[in-house]
């Protein structure tokens, strides 16, 4: 009994798969529906007349029949989203099927199903962009005169919609200072992340941004608010800005941002979040000019001044200016218009006291062999001065652009050499016995050395002749031959080990 029932309950569904079977081939229209990657996630896309990726073939397979006037039903579901075309509107298009012939469809033909009046949607609805997921895609071929069916549903495969992130920029740095080149060559790059497009081209738009003085607002919005400076489509990641682009301007401030468009053909497939829109980054090109700032202003050892200052990257020449701090000087120094070497350049203005300096300016380039770079945009001067004098300095920078002026810093004042603090060796000049000091702290190079004489029995009198004591000069003191190595101890007046003054038949260096 329970065999029997079991060979029943099998028969009849094997006879409803017959019957079902059996009614699914009698429609007289078979339709094949296709898709082709990548796909959109924009409706409008699929509105699109030029677009390629759905398309349909369909032939009226019943001979008997006359020619047949059809529309189309599409339906999308996925993503908690379900549309479908109404019953035949006005807008939509209606095809003459003709028995017998294989007939293709792209979206020029039926792109206007998709528009979002043929879809039942709102315009919102319609604009959002279709979200990430697995989404099925149906046809039906409808009769114009029966509103019936002529096909049945005919699915698409399951297709998973990608959503794209745009093109991370990651050169230049946002909100960068971007060094001076010469000649031009600033380097954009930009990181791809769609998955499923290989045919993409970038828009890459950079535009100069004015900012307005005391600005607080985000520069994004200038970045849309102002015209492109530059533009240009590529299927690269890198761009080149090279001499033969429009200039950038140093001391300027420029954003830039890529889009990515998924091509097919000729057409734009939008598979991107934003649009395919990558962030705005901002970025300055060098340095505006400013003035220089003068770190440190000293003597050095051998009694010359020593004026170190930082300026900007693409400053190419430097002014560096000296005058007496305390004269009344009454006008500005003149500043020479053209780049030289090395000049000093007095200046023509006039002061309240006739025992005043005028001020003196000496411009450097970069190349000046009297110039000493010491790191990034720092440099050091060395000038021969009067040492018994103060002074006030100045240090002015300038850039190659025609438009820029010299800016000056804020006068730096270095007074009078004080020899007491200045040391060689260890040895501070003062006071005190400097050839017992300088014993055994130098050597003899002098085949001629000039020898100390004295009554003192610490000194060996081996010479008698009295010359004065300059720089590279060995003097002989208890047996030990000492060279003086600066000047500072050649215009010192050198005294006994005893520390008193020297005798007078003892050879007293002079002030040169």
């Amino acid at each position: 009994m329970r065999y029997f029932r079991f060979i029943t309950l099998y028969s009849l569904l094997f006879l409803i798969g017959l019957l079902t079977n059996g009614y699914a081939q009698h429609f007289p229209v078979q339709a094949t529906f296709y898709a082709k990657p990548p796909y959109p996630i924009n409706l409008a896309d699929y509105a699109n007349p030029l677009g390629q990726n759905l398309s349909l073939k369909v032939i009226l397979r019943d001979l008997n029949l006359d020619p047949t006037q059809v529309y189309f039903r599409f339906t999308v579901t996925g993503g908690g989203l379900s549309l479908s075309n109404p019953p035949r509107l006005g807008s939509q298009p209606v095809f003459t099927l003709t028995p017998g012939f294989v007939q293709t469809f792209t979206q020029a033909d039926f792109g206007r199903y998709f528009n979002w009046e043929n879809l039942g949607v709102s315009p919102i609805v319609y604009s959002k962009p279709l979200g990430e997921g697995i989404y099925t895609f149906s046809v039906d071929v409808i009769d114009v005169l029966t509103n019936k069916s002529l096909s049945g549903a005919v699915p698409l495969p399951p297709v998973w919609l990608v959503v794209n992130d745009p093109p991370l920029l990651t050169f230049p740095a946002n909100q960068s200072l971007v060094k001076v080149i010469n000649p031009q060559n600033t380097v954009f790059q930009w990181v791809p992340r769609q998955r499923q497009a290989n045919a993409v081209e970038y828009d890459f738009v950079l535009t100069e941004l004015i900012v307005p003085a005391n600005y607080g607002g985000n520069l994004q919005n200038l970045f849309l608010a102002q015209p492109p400076y530059y533009k240009t489509t590529t299927t690269n990641t890198t761009l080149l800005f090279g001499p033969g682009m429009p200039p950038l301007i140093p001391g300027r401030t420029y954003g830039f941002r890529v889009r990515a468009r998924a091509k097919m053909g000729f057409e734009d497939v939008g598979i991107f979040r934003n649009d395919g829109y990558s962030e705005i980054f901002t970025f300055t090109y060098g340095e505006k000019n400013r003035a220089p700032s003068i770190t440190t202003a000293r003597w050095d050892v051998d009694g010359k001044a020593v004026v170190v200052w930082s300026g900007v990257d693409q400053q190419v020449r430097y002014d560096l200016q000296y005058r007496d701090p305390f004269a009344n000087v009454v006008n500005a120094i003149a500043i020479v218009a053209t780049p030289i070497m090395t000049s000093a350049i007095k200046s023509s203005n006039t002061t309240s006291g006739s025992s005043a300096t005028a001020p003196t300016s000496i411009l450097y380039n970069l190349e000046n062999p009297t110039l000493t770079k010491l790191g990034n945009n720092t440099y050091s001067a060395k000038i021969a001065l009067d040492n018994t004098r103060a002074y006030n300095f100045q240090v002015g920078g300038i850039t190659a652009q025609a438009t820029d002026q010299m800016l000056y810093s804020a006068p730096v004042f270095l007074a009078k050499l004080d020899w007491t603090t200045v040391s060689v060796a260890g040895i501070t000049r003062d006071n005190n016995d400097y050839l017992a000091q300088l014993t055994g702290k130098s050597r003899k190079k002098n085949p001629n050395p000039l020898v100390a004489t004295c009554q003192n029995p610490t000194v060996n009198p081996t010479d008698q002749t009295k010359n004065n004591v300059a720089i590279g000069d060995t003097l002989h003191v208890g047996g030990t031959d000492v060279r003086v190595v600066s000047t500072e101890y050649a215009q010192a007046m050198i005294k006994t080990t005893g520390g008193g003054a020297a005798p007078s038949n003892c050879i007293s260096p002079t002030t040169s």
